[in-house]
């Protein structure tokens, strides 16, 4: 057994205790924890007691030291089957818990220098897996271990990386409604832009979504690596403009955020249904469209209820509707005309 520290009492008298194991000392009977001395060694801190006197018969105590050794073969492991329930889990699995820890305190960061830290999440002891259920909006998440107990942490462990993907890209108003974005034409802020991830062209609770910031700029995060379809919630009184269809189909790659949609909107009451636009819907009559080719009811195809709908509201813009899913069909009532009696 090796010596650890010393330590002198109020009344001179010099006391030395033992390590036993990483756990315990020998201590001596009737011994007052608060009246001890801390000694640091290395990274741990030990309490040395000052005896009330020399030579009494000793008893194992558990005394209050940060554990030395950090938890080793740290893995994580992305579960895509969860993230179809609107869960991007990660895994966090580790070996060699050490013995005198209470548990783990695992940390996450976007840093693998771990500079900056997003969440920490405590495990108790025996543990040695974790998941986290909540990451979302990076490409790549790192995790550290480090064991635990009532004085402090150990050294971090070795970081592991969980790789997602992510999908940006932007909303933008199309003031001339052309289908195409110019440069004067600037980004639309607060637009609910989506990942559907059961294909009911409607925005689910369990869907990945992400609003717009200030520039247009959507970023959608924290996704495994595969195929999707983004979608768009296009503003009360607006009509999209582009894509040519209501979603967009997204490949991504691990570690990577790969360009998505650009979802342009007009507002309606900015476009009269005139000679013009008439013009528009006969050139693309019966072909898959958006409102700048004539689709004005929203359906994804240029048709006869298109035709209809321009030419009830030949003259003035139609009327201004309701925010809807980009596959939301918007209904237009027929007007009420005089039939003239033969």
């Amino acid at each position: 057994m090796a010596s650890v520290g010393s330590s002198v009492a109020t009344n001179g008298t010099p006391s030395t205790t033992r390590q036993v194991d990483n756990s315990y000392f020998y201590v001596p009977l009737g011994f007052n924890f608060q009246n001890s001395s801390a000694v640091a060694v290395g990274n741990r801190l030990y309490y040395v007691p000052v005896p009330s006197a020399i030579g009494e018969a000793g008893e194992l105590r558990d005394l209050s030291f940060a554990p030395l050794n950090a938890p080793s073969s740290v893995t994580v492991q992305t579960s895509p089957a969860n993230f179809q329930q609107g869960l991007s889990d990660v895994t966090v699995s580790w070996s060699n818990d050490p013995p005198d820890a209470s548990g783990v305190v695992i940390q996450r960061s976007t840093h693998e220098d771990f500079s900056t830290i997003d969440a920490s999440f405590y495990a108790p002891a025996p543990s040695t897996r974790f998941v986290d259920t909540a990451p979302s909006g990076a490409a790549v998440y790192y995790y550290r271990v480090l064991a635990a107990n009532a004085a402090g942490d150990s050294q971090p462990s070795a970081p592991a990386a969980a790789i997602f993907s992510a999908i940006s890209g932007i909303v933008f108003s199309d003031d001339n409604n052309d289908g195409r974005r110019e440069a004067a034409e600037l980004g639309t802020p607060g637009v609910t832009v989506y990942v559907d991830l059961n294909g009911n062209g409607r925005l689910d609770f369990s869907d990945i979504q992400a609003t717009t910031d200030a520039s247009g700029s959507y970023f959608l995060g924290g996704l495994p690596e595969g195929n999707y379809v983004v979608r768009e919630v296009v503003p009360a009184g607006y009509a999209r403009t582009t894509p040519s269809t209501n979603s967009a189909a997204v490949q991504t790659s691990a570690g990577q955020a790969v360009a998505g949609a650009t979802f342009g909107n007009v507002a309606i009451s900015s476009v009269p249904m005139n000679f013009d636009y008439l013009l528009v819907l006969a050139q693309h009559y019966g072909q898959p469209g958006t409102f700048a080719t004539g689709d004005v009811n929203g359906d994804d195809v240029v048709d006869f209820a298109d035709l209809l709908a321009v030419a009830q509201s030949y003259g003035h813009p139609l009327a201004t509707i309701a925010a809807r899913d980009s596959s939301a069909v918007l209904r237009i009532p027929l007007k009420q005309r005089a039939v003239r009696k033969l």
